[in-house]
């Protein structure tokens, strides 16, 4: 018999159980199985976190460590999470329900973060001016401090590690709050950290419902800044509780991505990816390719191969190598994915594919939900306006470049985009003219360690990756010198 791990949280090097003597479990996506237990943190649990990660940051060292011996660090963790990829892996896709052989590439990517800050902390250095004979100036990047992380649980690590591996390179100290729903791979990362040479009180993990252990998170005042990844409602929430401290934020929100197709693209390869776009991770992702613009004169050719894309996959058990799209994360996740299903159908879209749960044998106790696609959408259905977070496609046809750009922009989103067309002119300037933060050209999902991540209008603000995601965690300081 398989025994199941019980979590603590970890404060100040040490693993302990909350302070509220109260625990809670996670059950498996595809089964419905006991995954692992977890402790509830309450606000005595995070203050205690808090002062552990500020007595770190102002006695204790981190900080004031070189770039390029908190980079060594990082270096070690990569070299060490390597070694635990398939423990990583496995439980990341047991929490989530992420198909195990994503839940492998997402600790690679991961791995990449490490190294990639490894480099960027070495080179974290100030800037001189020689003003006049008499005077200089300088300018420093020093750490903000405390960092608070909330992170989600649709891709658990790599989204700890775009916040955490920069804080850490920059010097800041760090409370984390994984989502309930996904705390595992959080938990782990800490024995990993300390063995690569973080020392205690550098990264603390708590564990609980966003309504208390989070909120409680974002409302302490020895916290420096915020950086949270969730849905609108979640971010709104944070900068209202953050407000009277006029305390940092950093917030990746949700998004309804346009992807763009013109007449004369590669069909095929455009189909392929925009199916990808929204049926991968069973379509539980930020920058789902949700809504397709499809150019009125190919729409036939184009939805015929996108629907039989949706019919062709495989749907299953995250653990079986042959499955091509998992479960959703949870009962409510998949009543909110029929409600929208039922909200298209009742405003007038054409259901082409999809649009039901699963039953019968492999799905009696996971929550399993076809691939969906409706086909005859207008700009103003929920279907095309609100992020169902679900493996919901909604097609809208255009007439020429005005019209294209006009419908991707026709939402209070903007967290990322593509444009299919042989013509690379016309694809930089739809690039240009659509309000994303990322944005495809000819290729679908790519994120690069090198370019920044992040969202416009109500997709948030701050960015991750890239050496933009340094100026979230450290602060310029100008000195002025006369000689």
């Amino acid at each position: 018999m398989t025994t199941v791990p019980q979590f603590q949280l970890h404060v100040e090097g040490e693993w302990r159980n909350a302070l509220t003597g109260e625990t809670f479990s996670r059950l498996n996506p595809a089964n419905g199985e006991l995954v692992a237990t977890y402790q509830r943190a309450g606000k005595d649990d995070v203050d205690c976190a808090v002062q552990a990660a500020r007595r770190a940051f102002d006695l204790g060292g981190w900080p004031d460590r070189s770039g390029n011996e908190r980079g060594q660090v990082l270096r070690r963790c990569a070299q060490l999470l390597e070694q635990q990829r398939e423990a990583l892996a496995r439980q990341e896709s047991l929490e989530s329900g992420m198909r195990l052989e994503v839940a492998r590439m997402e600790v690679g990517w991961s791995i990449e973060v490490f190294e990639h800050f490894a480099v960027v902390a070495r080179g974290l250095a100030g800037r001189f001016y020689p003003l006049s004979p008499q005077s200089a100036g300088l300018v420093l990047h020093e750490p903000r401090g405390v960092a608070g992380l909330i992170t989600p649980w649709n891709f658990p690590l790599s989204q700890l590690t775009w916040k955490v591996v920069p804080a850490l390179a920059a010097g800041c100290t760090v409370v984390a709050k994984p989502s309930s729903l996904a705390p595992g791979t959080t938990l782990m990362l800490a024995e990993i950290l300390a063995e690569a040479g973080v020392s205690a009180g550098v990264y603390n993990v708590i564990t609980g419902p966003g309504a208390s252990a989070g909120q409680a998170l974002v409302e302490h005042p020895g916290v420096d800044l915020i950086s949270l990844t969730g849905d609108n409602e979640t971010g709104q929430q944070v900068m209202r509780a953050a407000a009277g401290q006029t305390k940092r934020l950093a917030l990746e929100l949700g998004g309804k991505s346009a992807n763009i197709v013109f007449a004369d693209a590669d069909l095929d390869k455009a189909a392929d990816f925009a199916a990808g776009a929204i049926f991968n991770r069973c379509g539980q992702v930020c920058t789902a390719g949700s809504r397709l613009l499809v150019q009125r004169s190919i729409h036939d050719e184009l939805l015929a191969r996108v629907v039989a894309a949706a019919h062709s996959y495989r749907v299953g058990d995250p653990l079986d190598p042959e499955t091509q799209m998992e479960p959703l994360v949870s009962e409510a996740q998949l009543q909110t994915v029929l409600t929208f299903v039922q909200q298209g159908i009742q405003e007038g879209a054409r259901l082409v594919a999809g649009g039901q749960r699963l039953t019968g044998a492999g799905y009696e106790r996971g929550w399993y939900v076809a691939p969906t696609v409706f086909d005859q959408v207008l700009p103003g259905m929920a279907i095309a306006r609100e992020e169902i977070f679900g493996p919901v496609l909604s097609v809208l046809t255009f007439d020429d470049e005005a019209d294209a750009v006009r419908q991707a922009n026709a939402t209070r989103y903007g967290l990322a985009g593509a444009v299919w067309t042989a013509d690379l002119a016309r694809a930089l300037r739809v690039a240009r003219a659509v309000h994303a933060g990322t944005f495809w050209i000819n290729q679908y999902g790519t994120i690069e360690m090198e370019l920044p991540f992040g969202g416009f209008k109500q997709s948030g603000f701050g960015r991750e990756l890239g050496s933009e995601a340094m100026w979230e965690y450290t602060e310029p300081k100008s000195i002025h010198v006369r000689m």
